[in-house]
């Protein structure tokens, strides 16, 4: 049973990570377009999934103002 509750956490782990990995990218894309509030909420959703790198990015977005 240990070991089907770890599998699934996994399993879930990856997908979130997946998807906080595309919306990093849409963050990027949107930051390099200059449309600064559809990239901080690109980054929040990376961030809260888990995504370091959003995080940051995120971040980088207040810092900056």
């Amino acid at each position: 049973m240990k070991k089907i509750v770890v599998s699934l956490s996994l399993l879930i782990g990856f997908a979130l990570t997946a998807l906080s990995a595309d919306d990093l990218d849409k963050g990027v894309e949107a930051y390099q377009n200059n449309d600064f509030k559809s990239a901080s909420t690109f980054f929040k959703k990376a961030c809260d999934g888990g995504d370091a790198k959003g995080c940051q990015n995120l971040g980088l977005l207040y810092l900056e103002g």
